[in-house]
């Protein structure tokens, strides 16, 4: 994930962001979608929690 907050400027950029500018800052398309998810659940008021990675994908 510290890959993607580098490329992500402030919590503004994120939140106010759409698909296209994630792309023009760098971010593939498996790390967008992760980020507009995350950042939908969280205006819905959902409750967050962490999810555990297994590992590389295959």
């Amino acid at each position: 994930m510290e890959k993607v907050a580098a490329k992500v400027p402030s919590w503004e950029f994120m939140f106010t962001a759409d698909s296209g500018k994630l792309k023009a800052a760098g971010l593939n398309p498996r790390q967008r979608k992760y980020l507009l998810l995350w950042t939908e659940r969280y205006r819905q008021g959902r409750d967050l929690h962490m999810i555990k990675t297994s590992g590389k994908r295959k």
